[in-house]
């Protein structure tokens, strides 16, 4: 190792050793009550009582206050108080003074700082107040200026200016306000009055003696730090608000790729294209629904084919009756014409031979006699109806009145009746027992017996459902059976 290193290791060290040591004598000037050190500023301000002790600020507002007066935490000694409490309690400033001494002298290393650390500090493009052609790298504390190495060591080259403070300009101290109406003073308090917000910046003679007399009041750093942790809070909150919204922005546009489909990236060991074709529900939906009524329209078709089947079944056996009665009829007018003539004929012979043909006369026309009768007896106005009946009938719904036992019977007939039509062969029928509500009601294992619903709706798909039309009880079950019937019908 060369003679010049071993000397930077040995400032270092001794600087290291020095730094220290003074660290140590700052730090034990501490309050003796809560063992924090004092500052220069804020609650650990040195305040004096009127016994000579010397108390953090931040611990005098602790302490029991009796009578606006404080008591010594060491010798019991009362300490009175003015209308300003703590606050006017003077500092100990031969304390404070030490307490700078001791910190300008642990920054008095930077009278001759690392090069590294000043060469990052004119990243910031600072110009030097003295020469605006250098870029500034300290802080004057006392002059606050910026300053550059050469003009540091040049202009702080005095006795006097030596022991000011100078600091990289990265830890340049945030500069105080000074109080609008006593420029001399530092405004460290705040008013907490509503009508002062406007201006609410104060020093000590605005609020012990000025336009904030007996307002509510905080001190400066607090508020700061309080609003600081509020607006904090705030950030993280919109933080957290915006990292949901994104998070809930990209699920939907995931949902749109997935409805809409297109191209997605999958890795795939064995195909050297990873963008693969996704299927949207989209058109998953649409294909189905094309697939369904596809199905829909070949079922109809067959139906339409069976119906059109029956159809002409029932054309032709009608046409059938139709020519059959035609047929009858005209053969009953050729043998009505025949014995018409014959009879004629033979009451104009003479009266011997009429009489003779009389017995044979009288048969024909007891013959014509029936004839005639089964005619008139005949209904030809379903025949002499050209219309053809067309019925979709897929369901019906018999409601029962179960309050009424004596209407069973008339109630079974219909019913037989209605299974018995030929259009309502394959139609889906639901019983509804009404009026379940009633006391002494019929019920529906009763009604099954009565109606003999297994014998006469054998061969088709039947359901009977208790229920109670005013309240709507079982409606909704009966109609549900019915639907899902119709559907799977389908």
């Amino acid at each position: 190792m060369s003679t010049n290193q071993e000397d930077h290791a040995k400032s270092q060290t001794l600087s290291h050793g020095r730094q220290q040591q003074s660290r140590g004598k700052v730090e034990a000037l501490e309050c003796r009550v809560c063992e924090d050190a004092f500052t220069n500023h804020g609650d650990k301000v040195p305040r004096l009582l009127q016994c000579g002790h010397t108390l953090c600020h931040s611990c005098l507002q602790q302490l029991n206050h009796q009578d606006f007066a404080v008591l010594c935490p060491f010798d019991r000694l009362p300490t009175v108080l003015g209308p300003g409490g703590v606050w006017e309690l003077k500092k100990n400033f031969a304390l404070l003074e030490l307490l700078e001494k001791l910190q300008i002298a642990d920054n008095g290393d930077l009278n001759s700082p690392d090069l590294q650390i000043l060469n990052k500090e004119k990243e910031l493009r600072i110009c030097c107040d003295e020469n605006e052609e250098h870029l500034a790298v300290l802080y004057c504390v006392v002059c606050g200026s910026h300053l550059c190495v050469e003009c540091s060591e040049r202009t702080h080259a005095t006795k006097t200016l030596c022991r000011h403070r100078r600091v990289p300009l990265s830890q340049k101290p945030k500069e105080r306000p000074r109080c609008e109406f006593h420029s001399q003073h530092v405004a460290e308090f705040i008013c907490l009055e509503d009508g002062c917000q406007g201006n609410p910046l104060m020093c000590f003679i605005c609020r012990d003696y000025g336009r904030h007399a007996k307002h509510r009041h905080g001190l400066l750093e607090t508020e700061v730090e309080a609003f600081r942790d509020t607006v904090m809070s705030t950030i993280l909150s919109f933080r957290k608000f915006t990292e949901d919204a994104s998070e809930i922005l990209r699920k939907l546009e995931s949902v749109v790729c997935q409805i809409e489909g297109g191209d997605t990236t999958e890795g795939n060991r064995e195909n050297s294209n990873p963008m693969q074709s996704m299927l949207g529900t989209a058109r998953t939906a649409r294909e189905r629904v094309q697939l369904h009524f596809a199905e829909l329209r070949e079922h109809i078709a067959l139906k339409e084919c069976a119906a059109l089947a029956v159809v002409e079944s029932h054309i032709r056996e009608r046409l059938g009756c139709i020519r059959q009665h035609q047929e009858n009829l005209t053969a009953m007018l050729s043998q009505v014409r025949e014995v018409s003539t014959q009879w004629e004929k033979a009451l104009m012979q003479d009266d011997a031979r009429v009489m003779l043909a009389a017995p044979s006369m009288k048969v024909l026309s007891n013959s014509m006699e029936k004839e005639h009768q089964l005619f008139t007896e005949t209904n030809f106005n379903h025949l002499l109806d050209p219309s053809i009946p067309i019925t979709f009938t897929k369901a019906v719904i018999f409601v029962i009145d179960s309050s009424v036992r004596e209407r069973l019977p008339e109630a079974h007939t219909e019913l037989a009746k209605l299974m018995a039509e030929r259009d309502l062969k394959e139609a889906t029928l639901l019983i509804l027992a009404n009026k379940q509500d009633v006391g002494n009601c019929l019920r529906v294992e009763e009604i099954m017996e009565s109606l003999c619903l297994y014998k006469l709706c054998c061969g088709r798909s039947w359901h009977i459902v208790a229920c109670d039309v005013p309240s709507g009880n079982g409606l909704q079950e009966g109609l549900d059976w019915l639907a899902k019937q119709l559907l799977e019908g389908t």
